[in-house]
């Protein structure tokens, strides 16, 4: 299938293709789970608890048997957890920024189309020529 350079540039097909690179994105992330706001009010307690903390828990479990008994949690498994945690965060930073900058360019785009609809308005109304004033610029929108 041949796709026109029409095509290619249009906004719809890139938005579809940085979209589809996104959902990629996700998939690559290991346990990407999205959650209800319910969920993840719940998770901040125990998912803000201080690495040191974490660590220290999970000595206590492996220097006693009794701890170990008692309790289900795995060290090596919460080790590997807050290593996720710190490296992944960078991650969430950076997609967080690019969404900030990607609203801004959208703001940027489309107020150039805004300005240059008014301004075209604004010449159309100051003409001497009635007949050029579409009948859409006939009502103010400033």
């Amino acid at each position: 299938m041949v796709i026109s350079k029409a095509a290619t540039n249009s906004p719809n097909v890139l938005a579809r293709t940085i979209i589809d690179k996104i959902h990629a994105i996700q998939e690559a992330i290991p346990g990407h789970t999205p959650a209800t706001p319910t969920e993840g009010r719940a998770l901040i307690p125990a998912a803000t608890l201080p690495s040191p903390f974490i660590e220290a828990a999970c000595s206590a479990i492996e220097s006693s048997d009794s701890l170990r008994i008692a309790m289900k949690m795995e060290p090596d498994a919460a080790r590997d957890a807050v290593a996720f945690a710190i490296a992944f965060e960078s991650v969430a930073d950076e997609l967080d920024a690019t969404a900030r900058v990607l609203r801004h360019t959208i703001n940027v785009i489309r107020a150039k189309a805004g300005d240059d609809a008014l301004h075209s308005c604004d010449v159309a109304k100051s003409s001497r020529a009635p007949k050029m004033v579409p009948r859409s610029f006939r009502t103010s929108h400033r």
